[in-house]
């Protein structure tokens, strides 16, 4: 049977209780699947307009997207538009299980760059990265993401550390989780990515944190400094 639409986002967040961290964990748990997969999977009529294709509800926002959380034993399907997280469940029983809000989820809060940091294909970068190909660990605490913007995340006892995001030969966003700052991991992981890209140029766009690295990696490469 066709999953049913179940409730939006905000109402979740607001209106039931636990709302933000039933929320949180699925967004967490949540992989990027084809949109026939999702067409598929749900029951349209409950939720668009007669006869609406939902490729026309999904035309306005390009990074509008698909996506299936199966975790604990419970499947839901969403699809996420203009900011919007319209989920679809089981006979349309709203959301119920929820996790303590994971620290990644914190991290976030504090700063959005620490989207650097998520799965491949992860509902909460917004269709930033679009589409991305299967991760792949090409050492044992780094691991590689194909796609619009090639990424890198750092990995320390199995937990996200650091991510570096590049574009067309650029370094977009290079993140470090602010437990492991000060340590040299900006800088190893640039490093590590130039090795496997080749030559990496710094984005003109920076924050101050990001031109005060370009800084100190200017003065390693001229003065042979340590940052």
């Amino acid at each position: 049977m066709p999953y049913q639409y179940a409730i939006q986002c905000d109402k979740l967040q607001r209106d039931i209780p636990n709302g933000e961290a039933i929320w949180a964990t699925i967004m967490l748990n949540a992989t990027r699947i084809p949109t026939h997969i999702f067409i598929d999977s749900v029951d349209l009529a409950s939720f668009l307009d007669e006869d609406e294709p939902l490729e026309d509800y999904m035309a306005d926002d390009p990074d509008s997207a698909c996506y299936r959380y199966d975790h604990e034993g419970e499947v839901i399907y969403f699809v996420q538009h203009a900011g919007f997280e319209s989920f679809f469940t089981a006979n349309g029983k709203v959301p119920s299980y929820f996790e303590p809000i994971a620290d990644l989820m914190l991290e976030l809060h504090r700063d959005s760059l620490a989207r650097t940091l998520l799965p491949a294909n992860n509902a909460l970068t917004a269709g930033i990265f679009g589409e991305e190909a299967p991760p792949e660990m090409i050492d044992l605490d780094l691991e590689f993401i194909d796609g619009r913007t090639p990424r890198f995340r750092f990995f320390i006892e199995g937990k996200p550390v650091a991510g570096l995001s590049t574009k067309e030969g650029r370094v977009e966003t290079l993140y470090v989780h602010h437990d492991h700052r000060r340590q040299g991991l900006a800088s190893a992981l640039f490093d590590r990515a130039r090795r496997v890209l080749g030559n990496l140029e710094h984005s003109e766009i920076l924050t101050d944190e990001g031109k005060l690295f370009a800084a100190s990696k200017k003065r390693v490469n001229e003065e042979g400094l340590c940052p």
